[in-house]
């Protein structure tokens, strides 16, 4: 039976309008929506169930069989859970199947995809934004998934601040989702997975400027930015294969002034 998919995962439940056809040896995971009242527990994450606080709601999951419940005040439409809650949800799961999974985005240049990183507020939605005005294929906004070399397919969606989709003409409003107001840029359909081909760790600084970053930095920041730090570490040799790819700091002014010429920089370094 074909699903939707993202994140590397089939999902079967009422989440597919943002997400591509996923290929049928992804796992398969079932989703689950409820109303009620959101108790504010505390967070739980073991070997075999996890119990996640969302910004609007709560999701319990089950390792075997594959499932995740989500607990709102409302029902949200499928392209609410698709981004941003299921994020978190994809994540616990890509721990239990023992890949490694990044708070960052990617984009695809020369056949390989780049995952860009970036701190809260960094600018990373914006910049894959960007990329994808100059036709650039974008990966994943949210979320990279890796194993085995390879990255897996997002949903098929940017969602921006006002600033920046006001500078970009991109997105349509949705209102406030997930804590923010939101500015949805919807993209193009895209294979469901990419060889991935480096890093790219966004931050501000005065000028435009890429450094360099040696193994031990790339190691340092793929840790940083790990989403998934359950009661047992994945093998270190993920994440070390991981820090052998090539890795840069890419600093940027804060201002929309120098935005252009930042983009045509991170697409010379993935050139």
């Amino acid at each position: 039976m074909s699903l939707p998919g993202a994140y590397g995962i089939r999902y079967d439940g009422a989440v597919g309008d943002l997400l591509i056809e996923a290929p049928p040896h992804w796992p398969e995971m079932r989703l689950t929506q409820e109303v009620g009242e959101v108790e504010r527990g505390e967070e739980a994450f073991a070997e075999d169930h996890a119990e996640l606080t969302l910004v609007d709601g709560w999701a319990t999951l089950r390792r075997q069989p594959a499932t995740a419940t989500f607990t709102f005040r409302r029902v949200m439409s499928e392209s609410e859970l698709a981004h941003p809650y299921l994020t978190r949800v994809a994540a616990a799961h890509t721990y239990w199947l023992r890949r490694e999974s990044f708070h960052a985005g990617a984009f695809v240049a020369n056949g390989k995809a780049w995952a860009v990183a970036a701190e809260r507020d960094g600018g990373k939605s914006s910049t894959l934004a960007g990329l994808s005005r100059l036709g650039l294929p974008i990966v994943v906004d949210d979320l990279v998934v890796t194993e085995s070399g390879r990255t897996f397919a997002g949903p098929r969606s940017i969602d921006l601040r006002e600033g920046a989709a006001t500078y970009l003409r991109l997105g349509e409003p949705m209102g406030i989702h997930g804590g923010r107001a939101r500015f949805r840029h919807v993209l193009d359909d895209i294979q469901p997975e990419v060889e991935l081909g480096g890093w790219i760790f966004l931050s501000w600084g005065d000028e435009v400027e890429v450094v360099p970053l040696s193994p031990f930095d790339r190691l340092q920041r793929l840790m940083d930015h790990r989403m998934v730090k359950g009661p047992a570490q994945l093998e270190p040799s993920g994440v070390l294969s991981l820090a052998a790819l090539p890795g840069f700091e890419f600093r940027r002014p804060k201002s929309f002034d120098r935005f252009d010429d930042a983009i045509e920089a991170i697409v010379e370094i993935a050139s």
